[in-house]
């Protein structure tokens, strides 16, 4: 099923790294890989059922994007997602995105009014605006149509990102509306938006004395509003943590674990089985896809939401990472002032030799599926030394092709492995 091409063994002759990397991940890949049926939702289920025994009864599924626009990807994690929902158990979606946009989004998963179109279209990170994640939104919204109560389909964002330009705004429409105070709400959003935004002494007591009014009793609130109320508060002083921090990954991913672990733990949502949808850099265990930050700032000290998750659930979670060999992805395009101009696809450039995508693109495979931890087999030492593996996010790509170091074995329990990508679909 699997064979080096000519180019490989040529490589192996020369003694070169690629080649004597493809030489050995070949013959893993003989033993473990399973073949991909399909990327699209809906479709078979032999490769997914593999797949779903190596996961077994885990309560976490973090899966990844090497590409944040990128169609193949956005399908497959949208099929393993109603796979583990239909024969695991899965009811919970925790997604790389704003509490208040996700909350928005599981009113209408909940039977709500709403367009999702619209919702999406609105959303403040630009690889949400797809046709793909409203194929997602639409199908979780028409599973809970017939499905029993204990079953039912939750939304729930766990970024931090924009909690205090989306939450508090929410709060104080809120608040008006029911003609409750609105001080000590628009004092802290004068506050975090003026030039004194770093009294952190004044804007803690806020958020201490607004956390301690919602959580109060009162006849105009219910249980589950107050616990909306809170979440937003929650996401906002999770997001003024970054006025105070050299890196903001360092408490971002951070955030996204501790709001996915409530998830889990408390179980938000009436459920106890979550899948984390987010890119490459925020499921993996390892730091190693920070390294791009440079290093004048140290990035190890930053740990990813993967990490901080396997730190609470051990191996109660799985990481599946994904990676792909060559194609377009949907990418962003600036202006001379750093703004986002257009959203356009972007041909990714060939892989250097050495690289993952190279050492993978020299095996005939096709598309797969690649276990990466076993319990009696010593894996291949391109999964157990760093390999520079492909991270398209939402920053802006260069000519070159766009990779970071990555260490599998310490990154993932599985990698996706795409032979070619094509990009998202924009949302008019």
């Amino acid at each position: 099923m699997f064979r080096l091409t000519g180019v490989a063994l040529g490589l192996c002759l020369s003694l070169i790294a690629t080649s004597c990397s493809a030489v050995e991940l070949s013959s893993w890949l003989s033993r473990h890989a399973i073949a991909l049926e399909s990327v699209e939702p809906g479709r078979g289920g032999r490769d997914l059922s593999a797949l779903a025994a190596l996961i077994g009864e885990r309560r976490v599924v973090a899966v990844g994007e090497a590409a944040h626009g990128a169609h193949e990807i956005f399908a497959f994690k949208h099929r393993l997602f109603r796979y583990l929902v239909e024969t695991a158990g899965f009811k919970v979606m925790a997604f790389e995105m704003s509490y208040a946009e996700g909350a928005a989004i599981d009113r209408y998963v909940q039977g709500g009014q709403g367009n999702p179109r619209a919702l999406l279209a609105s959303q403040r990170l630009w690889p949400w605006r797809t046709e793909e994640i409203v194929s997602l939104v639409e199908w979780m919204r028409f599973y809970n149509l017939s499905a029993p109560a204990d079953r039912r389909l939750s939304f729930h964002g766990v970024d931090s990102g924009n909690g205090m330009a989306l939450g508090l705004p929410i709060l104080i429409r809120d608040f008006a509306e029911r003609r409750e105070d609105v001080g000590d709400l628009v004092a802290l959003k004068d506050l975090v938006e003026g030039p004194a935004a770093r009294d952190q002494e004044r804007a803690l007591a806020l958020f201490d004395r607004i956390a301690a009014r919602i959580d109060a009793p009162a006849s105009t609130v219910t249980a589950s509003e107050r616990a909306h109320r809170l979440k937003l508060l929650r996401t906002a002083r999770q997001n003024y943590e970054y006025y105070f921090v050299d890196i903001v990954y360092e408490v971002r991913d951070r955030h996204m674990a501790d709001n996915l672990v409530a998830l889990v733990d408390d179980r938000e949502g009436g459920a106890n089985k979550v899948f984390f949808w987010g890119h490459n850099a925020h499921v993996s265990r390892d730091s190693h896809h920070y390294r791009y930050l440079g290093d004048e700032i140290d990035w190890r000290k930053v740990k990813p939401a993967g990490a901080h998750l396997s730190a609470r659930f051990g191996d109660d979670l799985f990481v599946i990472g994904s990676e792909f060999l060559s194609g377009d992805t949907l990418a962003p395009r600036r202006s001379a002032d750093g703004q986002i101009a257009s959203i356009e696809p972007f041909r990714v450039p060939p892989a250097p030799a050495g690289s993952l995508p190279a050492v993978l693109g020299a095996i005939e495979s096709g598309s797969v599926i690649v276990p990466i931890r076993h319990p009696t087999e010593i894996i291949p030492l391109a999964m157990r030394t760093p390999i520079d593996a492909d991270s398209y996010g939402g920053a802006m790509p260069g000519e070159e092709r766009s990779l970071v170091p990555t260490v599998l074995s310490d990154s993932y329990d599985a990698l996706v492995v795409l032979k070619t990508i094509s990009p998202s679909h924009p949302l008019d």
